[in-house]
C-alpha cells in the first residue's frame, strides 16, 4: 500500500539511504488494484527505479531493461553515482541491440498521429506491426497480440489504431489472459489440503502457503516441492528462496490446459501426503 511505501521511504530518510525499487511488474496490476511508484510519494530520497521489458512483453530472452533516476536534489549526482551508472551502461554486455531500439517507443508514450512537414498526417509506426505471428510465443502474449493486431485500438481492421492503442491494447488483454489464470490458479488449489493461496494482485506468480501440520512426512517447503518434483513431475519453487519459509510459487502464464493437469497432480500429492483424521 501507499502506506508501506511511506514507511520505508521514513526510514530511508532518516538514515540518508538511496531506495533500489524493482518496479518490473508496474503495468501487471489486477482489476481494482493500481501500482505507485515510490519515487512518487517523496522528494527527497532518491530513488533508482528499475524496469525492463522481459516481463510487460511476456519476452524473458529479451533481458533488456533500465534504470530510471529519480533524484530531485542532485544527491546522486554529486556522489558521482549518476556518471557510474553511465559508465557502466557503456560496457559491452550483450545486449539487442536491435530491442534496445525499440525502448523510447516503451517509456515515452507515442502521440498517436504526428504531422509532416508538409502539414499531412504520418503514422508513428508501421500499422502492420502487430499483426506479426504469433507462433512460439506464450499463451497470454499469443492472445494479446492477436487482439492487438486484431484492431484494439479505435482504428479498427489488420492493425487498425496508432501505436500507442497497439501497445494499450496488447497490455490490457495480456494483462487480461493474466488476471483469469491467476483466478483459475487460486480456485484449483484451494481444493488442496494443507495449502493456503494467497491470492494475486497482478503479475504472473502465486504464493502458497505449505502448513506442515496438515502433512504426515512434509515439515517444510524445500521438502514439499523435493517430493512432489519426484513423485508428480512438477516443479515449484520453495519460499526459502525468498526468504518465505513454508511457502512457494507458482507460475501460471502457461497454457490452462497444462496448469490444470499440474494442479491437478498437486492435490492428488496432498491428499495422499495428508494427515488422517
Amino acid at each position: 500500500s501507499d502506506q508501506n511505501l511511506k514507511d520505508i521511504l521514513a526510514v530511508a530518510e532518516k538514515h540518508k539511504l538511496l531506495i533500489i525499487s524493482d518496479e518490473i511488474y508496474g503495468t501487471m496490476t489486477f482489476t481494482g488494484y493500481e501500482f505507485t511508484p515510490i519515487a512518487a510519494l517523496t522528494t527527497t530520497v532518491p530513488v533508482l527505479a528499475v524496469g525492463g521489458m522481459a516481463k510487460m512483453f511476456c519476452v524473458p530472452g529479451w533481458r533488456v531493461g533500465w534504470i530510471m533516476i529519480n533524484d530531485r536534489n542532485n544527491v546522486l549526482t554529486h556522489g558521482g553515482m549518476r556518471q557510474g551508472l553511465m559508465n557502466l551502461s557503456q560496457l559491452i554486455l550483450g545486449a539487442n541491440a536491435l530491442v534496445q531500439s525499440a525502448i523510447p517507443s516503451v517509456l515515452v508514450k507515442p502521440i498517436a498521429d504526428s504531422i509532416d512537414s508538409n502539414g499531412s498526417s504520418e503514422s508513428n509506426g508501421h500499422s502492420n506491426g502487430a499483426s506479426a505471428s504469433t507462433k512460439g510465443l506464450p499463451p497470454a502474449a499469443a492472445a494479446a497480440a492477436a487482439a492487438a493486431a486484431g484492431g484494439g485500438g479505435s482504428g479498427g481492421g489488420r492493425g487498425g489504431g496508432s501505436d500507442a492503442e497497439q501497445m494499450e491494447a496488447f497490455r490490457q488483454h495480456y494483462v487480461g489472459y493474466l488476471e483469469q489464470a491467476s483466478k483459475f490458479t487460486t480456485d484449483k488449489l484451494r481444493k488442496a489440503p494443507g495449502l493456503s493461496v494467497v491470492e494475486p494482485r497482478g503479475a504472473m506468480y502465486v504464493m502458497v502457503q505449505v502448513h506442515p501440520d496438515s502433512f504426515v512426512d512434509l515439515p517444510d517447503d524445500q521438502v514439499f516441492a523435493q517430493r512432489l518434483l519426484k513423485e508428480e513431475a512438477v516443479f515449484v519453487l520453495p519460499g526459502a528462496a525468498f526468504y518465505a519459509p513454508n511457502f512457494f510459487r507458482v507460475v501460471f502464464s502457461g497454457p490452462e490446459g497444462k496448469l490444470n493437469e499440474a494442479y491437478d497432480r498437486i492435490i492428488q500429492f496432498c491428499h495422499r501426503h495428508a494427515k488422517k483424521n
